[in-house]
């Protein structure tokens, strides 16, 4: 099959029985170590194990677990971009805009400017989108940073402002984006 970050297929091409046990691995380290940053990263990689089975419902209830009692502020963070990103896919558009609003760090405002964005386009508010495609990145003193400025021209090329008042930007196919793309 296709290879993922790091040399790994992705979780979706795996066969469900070793994604299974994966996940009860995960899940009884979730248990082992409680409240603890281990807890948090299980409860993210039993969300993506949930979004690979096409469970958005336990991926989302996973990650509001995170987002509500999580100590690591910037591990809550991406599980909140990521439930937002799972709940775009479940067309719950509403709960999705109001945790995509909420006030985040510089470093990971691109990343959810462009999941507003998203849900915005897909509600039909276009020009509400593409203000938010183009919201000013942060400078790059950060990975997270970094990787956002080199997916600037991507987001600009994706959604291209139209050059005179009267033009309309030509339309493209959009398909959700993943939501477990790294933000």
């Amino acid at each position: 099959g296709r290879m993922g970050r790091w040399g790994q297929r992705p979780l979706q091409s795996m066969e469900s029985g070793r994604r299974d046990a994966m996940a009860a691995t995960t899940q009884k380290l979730k248990t082992d170590y409680g409240r603890t940053q281990y807890a948090t990263l299980a409860g993210l990689l039993l969300a993506r194990l949930a979004v690979a089975r096409n469970d958005l419902d336990t991926a989302a209830t996973e990650l509001r677990a995170i987002t509500q009692n999580s100590h690591d502020k910037e591990l809550a963070r991406i599980a909140q971009l990521r439930l937002v990103r799972v709940l775009t896919a479940q067309e719950k558009y509403d709960e999705a805009l109001s945790l995509a609003d909420a006030q985040v760090p510089d470093a990971m405002t691109g990343a959810f400017a462009e999941a507003r964005g998203d849900i915005l386009f897909l509600r039909g508010e276009t020009d509400a989108a593409r203000a938010d495609y183009h919201t000013p990145l942060p400078r790059p003193h950060t990975l997270h940073g970094l990787v956002n400025s080199l997916l600037a021209p991507h987001l600009t090329q994706a959604h291209p402002l139209p050059r005179h008042p009267h033009d309309t930007p030509p339309r493209t196919h959009f398909s959700p984006p993943s939501p477990f793309l790294p933000p």
